[in-house]
C-alpha cells in the first residue's frame, strides 16, 4: 500500500507506515490467519492475538525474509513465487523514486531508493 506525501505530512512518517501496513493487510484475499511484522511495533488495527512484530525480522524469521525478497524482485504479480532477478521489476517505492529523480534530478533520488 502507498500513502501520499500529504498523509505523511498530516500524521507523520511512522503513523503513515502503520497505516500503509493496515491497508495492505486489510486488502489481502483471503485474510491471513496470522501476521508477522518486521519492526518494533504493530499497527493499531492488527489483532494482537493473531499478529506479532519481530525486531530485525528479516534476519530472524524465514517467512519475513522470504516476503522481503519476493517484494523486491517479483517479476510477475500473478506469480509471486517466481523470483528471477534478470526479469524482475523494481519494487513500487524504487520505481517511484526513479520517476521522481527524472522530475527533480537535483535531489539525486535515484540513489536514495
Amino acid at each position: 500500500s502507498v500513502v501520499t506525501a500529504q498523509v505523511i505530512d498530516e500524521i507523520n512518517v511512522l503513523e503513515a507506515a502503520m497505516l500503509a501496513m493496515e491497508q495492505a493487510v486489510s486488502r489481502l484475499t483471503p485474510q491471513p490467519d496470522y501476521v508477522l511484522v518486521d519492526g518494533n511495533r504493530l499497527p493499531k488495527a492488527l489483532d494482537r492475538k493473531t499478529s506479532h512484530f519481530i525486531i530485525k525480522g528479516d534476519a530472524k524469521c524465514y517467512a519475513i525474509a522470504a516476503a522481503s525478497i519476493i517484494a523486491k524482485v517479483c517479476p510477475n504479480k500473478n506469480l509471486p513465487w517466481c523470483v528471477t532477478k534478470q526479469t524482475a521489476n523494481p519494487v513500487t517505492r524504487d520505481r517511484m523514486m526513479l520517476e521522481y529523480d527524472q522530475q527533480w534530478p537535483e535531489y539525486d533520488l535515484k540513489n536514495n531508493k
